[in-house]
C-alpha cells in the first residue's frame, strides 16, 4: 500500500493581465498557503501549449515519491497524484503490489539485526589518497600531505593515519579546478609516494517516459494553439528567435587505423612523435631539429632554413614568425625568442619537453598556411593532459569534477520600438524557464518576462519546488494569449 501522508500546501497564482498581446511583460505573483516553513525555492516553467506537453507525464511528486522507489517501467506516474480520490488509491496500491516493492525486513529488524549504510553521508567533495614507502611501497603513518590550488586560493595539509591514508573534504570548487597534492615523510623527507584515490560515480540510468508524439494543430482558432500558423511552419521558420526542432542525428565512421597520417604529416619533410622521439632517446627539442634536414641552428640559436628564418608554431598558434610593413617589407620576428638563452631553450622553459607529443616542418610552399613562412614552419604539438608524465612521483596533479557555474536562460526583453510585432519573429516553444526561483518568508515569489510572437496559442505554467522543511510544492496552471 501506499501512505500518502497529509496533504501539502496550495500554490495561488496570479497574472498581471487576463490575457496578453504579442511580446506584452508578463508579470506573475504565486503565493503559498498552507505550508508550515513557506520559504524555499521553485523553478518555474513556461511553454507554449502549440508545441504539446513534453514532460513524459513526470513532475516532481512522481519522481520523488514513487519512481525513485520502484524498479522497472511505470506508464503516466503522474497520474497518480493528479488527484486524491479512491480509483487513485486502489490504482496505486495496485502498482506497488505489481511492482513487488520491498523496503523493510521486518524478521531480521525484529531480531536486531540492521542494515547500515555502506558510504558515509556526502557533505562536500573529498580528495583522498594514501601515502607509501617509496622502495617498499608499504602505508607510512604520520606522514604529511599538502594540497594547493592557486585558482581558488585553497591550501591545507592533513596527517596520514596508521595506514597511511589522508582525506580532504569541507570544500567544493567549479569544473576544471587543478590541485597539486605533495607528500613528505614524519622525518619531512620526500622519500614516500602518493597515490590519489580516482573517483567513483553511480551509474545513471534514463527516466523511462513515454516517447514525445507531434500534435497536430486544429483548425479553429480556440486559443489550443490551432489556426494559420501551424506547429511545423513555425519549427522550420527561417528568421526570428524561436527552437527549431531536430530529429536525432546519428553520425557513424569506421575506426581511424594504425598507420593513418593527418594533413601536416602528409605535407611534413619530417615528422617526430614523442613515441619515436623517446625510442631514439631524445632529451630535448634542440636534439629533434638537428634530425631535420636542411634545417640548422646559428651560433646565435636562431633556426635557419635556405638561409631564412623558420616560423615557430605551437598548437596552430604562431609563436615565432615574421613581420611585416603594410606594403610587405620585411621587419624583423615578433614572438618568442628574446630570451638570450635562443629560442628553443626558451620555448622549453615554457613547454618542458615531456609536454610535446610531436614536432613537423612544413617546407616554404606549403607552410603558407600560417602566414609569410619563407623560411618553413617548424610546428610543435602538446600532448593533452593525460598523457604528460609524473615528473616527481611525491607530486600529484589532480582535476575533481567540479560543479556547473550558473548560466541564466535566455529570455528576449522588449520595450519601445520592439514592442509588439516588430522586428523579427519570435516562436520561442520555451517561453521562460527558471531553476530557482526563491520564495521569501511569507511564502511570495514574482516572476517577469515577454510573450512570444505564436497566435491565439495558451502557455502551460508548471511550479516545482520544495521548502525549507522538505516540504513538495507543485501547480500548474495556463495563461491566454492572442
Amino acid at each position: 500500500l501506499f501512505v500518502r501522508g497529509g496533504e501539502a500546501g496550495s500554490v495561488g497564482m496570479k497574472s498581471s493581465q487576463p490575457m496578453y498581446e504579442s511580446r506584452d511583460k508578463v508579470k506573475l505573483t504565486f503565493k503559498l498557503d498552507g505550508y508550515a516553513n513557506p520559504e524555499g525555492d521553485v523553478a518555474v516553467a513556461v511553454t507554449d501549449n502549440r508545441f504539446g506537453d513534453e514532460t513524459g507525464g513526470i513532475n516532481i511528486l512522481s519522481n520523488l515519491l514513487l519512481q525513485s522507489e520502484l524498479k522497472g517501467y511505470i506508464e503516466n506516474p503522474s497520474y497518480y497524484f493528479e488527484a486524491n480520490d479512491e480509483s487513485r488509491r486502489k490504482a496505486l496500491d495496485a502498482l506497488l503490489m505489481t511492482q513487488g516493492w520491498r523496503r523493510y525486513d521486518i524478521p531480521s529488524v525484529l531480531r536486531g539485526k540492521y542494515q547500515y549504510p555502506t558510504a558515509a553521508i556526502e557533505m562536500s567533495q573529498e580528495i583522498s589518497g594514501t601515502v607509501k614507502s617509496l622502495w617498499r611501497g608499504k602505508p607510512m603513518a604520520d606522514a604529511t600531505v599538502k594540497i594547493l590550488s592557486k585558482k581558488i586560493g585553497f591550501a591545507r595539509s592533513v596527517k596520514t593515519d596508521s595506514v597511511g591514508r589522508f582525506s580532504f573534504n569541507g570544500f567544493d570548487n567549479v569544473d576544471g579546478v587543478v590541485y597539486d597534492l605533495e607528500a613528505v615523510n614524519k622525518d619531512g623527507k620526500n622519500r614516500c609516494s602518493l597515490e590519489i584515490d580516482p573517483e567513483v560515480f553511480s551509474a545513471v540510468l534514463p527516466i523511462n517516459a513515454t516517447a514525445g508524439t507531434a500534435v497536430a494543430a486544429p483548425a479553429s482558432g480556440n486559443g489550443d494553439g490551432g489556426d494559420d500558423w501551424s506547429a511545423e511552419r513555425m519549427r522550420l521558420s527561417a528568421s526570428g528567435v524561436y527552437n527549431i526542432i531536430l530529429d536525432e542525428l546519428v553520425v557513424t565512421g569506421g575506426k581511424v587505423e594504425e598507420g593513418e597520417k593527418s594533413i601536416i604529416d602528409i605535407l611534413a619533410l619530417k615528422s617526430l612523435g614523442s613515441e619515436e622521439m623517446e625510442k631514439k632517446g631524445y632529451t630535448s627539442l634542440e636534439e629533434v631539429v638537428r634530425e631535420i634536414p636542411g634545417v640548422w641552428i646559428t651560433s646565435n640559436k636562431d633556426l635557419v632554413y635556405r638561409n631564412k628564418k623558420v616560423t615557430v608554431v605551437i598548437d596552430d598558434v604562431p609563436y615565432y614568425s615574421v613581420m611585416q610593413a603594410p606594403g610587405g617589407t620585411t621587419l624583423g620576428f615578433v614572438g618568442g625568442g628574446g630570451s638570450g638563452e635562443g629560442l628553443l631553450a626558451e620555448i622549453e622553459s615554457i613547454y618542458p619537453f615531456d609536454m610535446i607529443e610531436r614536432v613537423d616542418f612544413l617546407q616554404p610552399d606549403v607552410a603558407m598556411i600560417y602566414g609569410n613562412c619563407a623560411g618553413g614552419a617548424l610546428t610543435i604539438t602538446l600532448k593533452d593532459g593525460t598523457k604528460i608524465k609524473e615528473l616527481d612521483y611525491r607530486l600529484r596533479r589532480f582535476s575533481p569534477l567540479g560543479y556547473q557555474e550558473a548560466v541564466e536562460f535566455y529570455s528576449p526583453k522588449y520595450g519601445g520600438l520592439d514592442s509588439g510585432t516588430s522586428g523579427s519573429n519570435d516562436f520561442r516553444s520555451t517561453v521562460y524557464w527558471c531553476p530557482s526561483v526563491k520564495i521569501d518568508n511569507d511564502g511570495k515569489a514574482v516572476v517577469e518576462f515577454y510573450a512570444n510572437d505564436n497566435r491565439n496559442t495558451r502557455y502551460n505554467v508548471m511550479v516545482e519546488g520544495i521548502t525549507r522543511d522538505g516540504e513538495l510544492i507543485r501547480t500548474t496552471a495556463q495563461l491566454r494569449k492572442r
